[in-house]
């Protein structure tokens, strides 16, 4: 049947320009593309992520979805575009472009593809069934880009899945309350705020903007996972070596979003999300468009991504998953304000940084099943894997049903540490450990008073890890492992510091800080970081730093600094034999 081009319509607003559409390339050039259906031409302009396109491309077939149509509100005939004109005094009227004047469609990257030389050029045809393919249902989480624009599906398996989490506005936390919490713990905290004046006002300011609830998942990319069906098992394992995983975010997820995305293992095709990319970790982020569709083929793409089923590792298995998310069954031996000491039947021990929600659940004497608890790294020093409950982390004192993983361990603690009496002895015995030489003060500890050493810089958690001081004082000072060093897109110019380059992470053991770094020092810190080494650093504090805290992590991670703009401004390397001589002075011995 005759019916007019796609240029047409979208020229005349007959038609959305964001719609799948499949055009030709017709000409290239470096402050614009030709595109055409084989009908009109209309000029296009490619964000900054298509720079250096060749010319090479011309006659090739793509599909752009998300486009846009500037400079033209009021709609026009194709030939009154000066794109589709001749002009007398122009030989070349495809070149002759005013980005100012003239329409054109603003095409992004994640939603730009080649497509094949047989595909139909106009509009994509209407889809006969919810699991008939489309145009861009697959793209390798790989090739997406920071600010390239919305991604209209991915393909993806559900590797870990939190519980549902509420993100509570910043005027309702006011700095004493952490803005990531559970929901099912927001509730329980709402419910006890009539006895406690400092919930009740958190909940009255609560009511003129209600927390967002979201879910987290890990995923995996798994695009072109049916293109191996064919090749065997060790084929399938070295390509789902180089799997990308992502963080996807989902915002206000419904009744059937969550059904379908929180069953780990299977996979889906997701919809219409945003990028975002934080050093080398993928981010993505549900729109108000965003729908999430179940494959079946779950086993293939099981075995493309490597996929395994949660299990409670124990601790000795624990020190090989540095810098991951586990799950593990253990028994509180000590229990502080910001940490607790755990162990299981091989009797390592666990340092876990607590989080600030949920304190009555973290006793002495308690057998915990923890869910998503990321392993910050291991102190041979001390013999201590420390652990923090992060914004995923879950966990549960109740006994788990006979047919969950926790079920086998927790039977085995409850056995060992419960019912067996002569175990009371060795429990005793390691917290005498744990009191004296990790927290550094005598047994049984009432509470976790930091320890003054010669310099008068106060010793709070681990031996050679230096505390926080008052929060009157401006200048702090902070010991840890150099990890990684960011160099910031955009410098940040600070009125006291000058320009600031670079962000520098410092795991502490307890914390990851994260601070700024100003231009002069950037050399310094790079080489620390390439080394691992041991520093010592001493920062200022600024004001509150609104750009600092915007992310869920970031505003937990600056938490012990009040959210305030950190500022490194003096590393010192600390020599292993110098840190060896500051512990031993504080066990009281002569070195």
């Amino acid at each position: 049947k005759a019916e007019r081009s796609i240029l047409l319509k979208i020229y005349q607003r007959d038609a959305h320009p964001g719609n799948a559409i499949v055009l030709f390339i017709a000409a290239v050039y470096p402050t614009h593309w030709v595109l055409s259906d084989g009908w009109y031409g209309i000029a296009a302009v490619p964000d900054g992520h298509f720079k250096g396109v060749k010319t090479s491309l011309c006659g090739t077939k793509v599909v752009v979805w998300n486009a846009s149509l500037v400079n033209d509100a009021e709609g026009i005939h194709p030939l009154e575009a000066r794109v589709n004109q001749v002009l007398d005094d122009d030989s070349q009227p495809l070149k002759t472009f005013d980005k100012d004047k003239d329409p054109y469609l603003a095409l992004h990257v994640n939603s730009t593809r080649r497509v094949h030389w047989a595909t139909k050029l106009g509009m994509e045809p209407p889809r006969c069934g919810s699991s008939a393919a489309y145009l861009l249902q697959s793209l390798p989480l790989r090739s997406l880009k920071q600010g390239g624009g919305l991604v209209r599906s991915i393909r993806c398996v559900v590797l870990r899945v939190s519980e549902l989490l509420v993100l509570q506005p910043k005027e309702s936390t006011q700095g004493r309350h952490p803005r990531v919490i559970p929901d099912k713990f927001l509730h329980h905290m709402l419910s006890s705020s009539s006895s406690d004046p400092l919930l009740t006002n958190h909940t009255t300011a609560s009511t003129t903007s209600a927390p967002t609830p979201f879910l987290r998942l890990r995923v995996a990319c798994s695009h072109g996972a049916w293109t191996v069906r064919t090749e065997n098992t060790t084929q399938k394992r070295l390509r789902s070596s180089t799997t990308t995983t992502a963080i996807l975010t989902l915002w206000r997820p419904s009744e059937e979003m969550i059904q379908i995305a929180c069953k780990e293992g299977a996979e889906i095709f997701v919809t219409s999300v945003a990028v975002s990319w934080t050093h080398d970790q993928l981010g993505l982020t549900s729109s108000k468009h965003t729908t999430i569709q179940r494959i079946e083929s779950e086993k293939t793409a099981q075995e493309f991504v490597g996929y395994e089923p949660r299990s409670a590792l124990t601790a000795l298995d624990m020190k090989n998953k540095c810098g991951k998310d586990v799950d593990t069954c253990v028994y509180l031996v000590h229990v502080t304000d910001d940490y607790a000491f755990a162990t299981d039947p091989s009797w390592a021990i666990l340092c876990v940084k607590l989080p600030r929600w949920g304190a009555k659940v973290w006793k002495n004497g308690t057998l915990v099943c923890l869910r998503n608890v990321f392993v910050s790294h291991y102190d041979a020093h001390l013999d201590v894997l420390d652990c923090v409950m992060t914004d995923t982390a879950t966990v549960s004192t109740s006994p788990p049903a006979p047919s969950s993983y926790f079920w086998a361990p927790f039977l085995a603690l409850k056995e060992l540490f419960i019912c067996d009496s002569a175990t009371s002895t060795r429990v005793t015995a390691l917290r005498r450990r744990i009191c004296t030489t990790i927290l550094n003060h005598d047994p049984p500890p009432s509470t976790s008073s930091p320890i003054h050493v010669d310099d008068n810089v106060p010793i709070n958690k681990k031996e050679g890890q230096v505390a926080l001081p008052s929060t009157d004082m401006e200048s702090r000072q902070v010991t840890g492992h150099a990890m990684h060093v960011y160099t910031l897109p955009t410098p940040i110019h600070d009125p006291v510091h000058g320009l600031l380059s670079a962000v520098l992470y410092v795991d502490t053991g307890a914390h990851v800080h994260e601070m700024l770094v100003p231009a002069h020092m950037t050399t310094q810190v790079t080489s620390a970081v390439a080394c691992r080494q041991l520093v010592h650093v001493r920062v200022h504090l600024g004001n509150i730093d609104d750009d600092m805290i915007n992310s869920c992590r970031s505003w937990e991670a600056l938490e012990p600094f009040r959210a305030r703009r950190v500022v490194a401004v003096n590393v010192q390397r600390v020599s292993p034999s110098s840190h060896i001589q500051v512990l031993l002075q504080r066990l009281g011995t002569n070195p």
